[in-house]
């Protein structure tokens, strides 16, 4: 049986687990949801450990993900040339006391962070996280920075879970819809997964 094991780290003990059988979570409703919240200076500090804690590492690893990722500045979406260097400029102008914070956070090494949650909540060796086919539009990474009235991230992505079969063909299960948003001040960054089954989302 496939089985997702949901951790919420906010508000669940550590030591409290509940597992959950996917087919009973596809029973129930056609798209299943859960939230968990991760403390944002902690993820942070992963993030920008990566980068060796090099300003310098980082606005290049950030350089590489901006320019394959579609990025907004509020309700803009910045399809300049050289977006990346535009972007780190703004950010250096913009926002200079939160400069790192922000880079991190349009790193994709965050989503590095979300896969290891994913793998946490599926209780099968033959079930897999893939990316989606490239010739799918949901494919690229959004990213979005809100500072009108606050200062906001929010950043979504779709995977797909998978299974090996027998003859080492993959079947497509599910497609998970992952959203990331953080508004600068809170201590928590929420990471909402929400998992639909595949053929439904695609037929």
């Amino acid at each position: 049986m496939n089985t997702f094991e949901f951790i919420d780290f906010f508000t669940t003990p550590k030591n409290t687990v509940a597992n959950i059988p996917l087919e009973d979570i596809m029973k129930q409703e056609t798209t299943y949801k859960h939230t968990v919240y991760i403390n944002f200076i902690d993820f942070i500090s992963d993030i920008y450990k990566c980068c060796n804690f090099n300003v310098k590492d980082l606005e290049h690893q950030v350089s590489v993900d901006i320019d394959r990722s579609n990025i907004f500045i509020n309700e803009t979406n910045i399809r300049i040339q050289e977006k990346s260097k535009w972007f780190l400029q703004y950010v250096k102008q913009n926002h200079r006391t939160n400069y790192i914070k922000i880079l991190c956070l349009h790193n994709q090494a965050i989503y590095g962070q979300v896969l290891e949650l994913l793998m946490g909540i599926i209780n099968d060796p033959e079930i897999h996280i893939f990316e989606l086919d490239t010739k799918n539009t949901k494919k690229k990474i959004m990213m979005k920075l809100i500072d009108i009235q606050t200062l906001e991230f929010i950043s979504t992505k779709t995977l797909r879970i998978v299974k090996f079969l027998p003859s080492e063909e993959l079947e497509n299960l599910f497609l998970v819809h992952i959203h990331i948003a953080f508004t600068f001040g809170e201590p928590n960054i929420s990471i909402t997964f929400t998992i639909d089954k595949y053929k439904d989302v695609l037929s």
